[in-house]
């Protein structure tokens, strides 16, 4: 029964994050640093789930928003995480995401 909620989507979309990390302002190359020494970090301490914020990009400036594509995509490549998806609008809606850590 624990294992089936753990995987029931509105249980995990539900749970408090642990910990937050904020990549506003970051370059890409430093978001990805700050991203894998956090996720790394949250491991180590056992927690199970993070929220990410990148923003929505409404502040790029001469390009399309790129923190969020950068997030997606080392989730999907990044064997510790798991089920991912964008918090209610007060923990910061399309920009940010949550991660179930494995």
């Amino acid at each position: 029964e624990e294992r089936q909620r753990q995987m029931d989507r509105t249980y995990l979309a539900n749970m408090a994050p642990e910990a937050h990390l904020d990549l506003h302002g970051l370059h890409q190359d430093e978001a990805l640093f700050r991203l894998e020494s956090f996720v790394a970090d949250c491991k180590r301490r056992g927690f199970k789930k993070i929220l990410i914020v990148h923003g929505k990009g409404i502040h790029s400036h001469g390009s399309d928003p790129v923190l969020g594509e950068l997030v997606r995509k080392f989730i999907e490549r990044d064997k510790r995480l798991g089920q991912s998806g964008h918090p209610d609008k007060k923990l910061g809606g399309n920009g940010a995401t949550w991660v179930i850590i494995r």
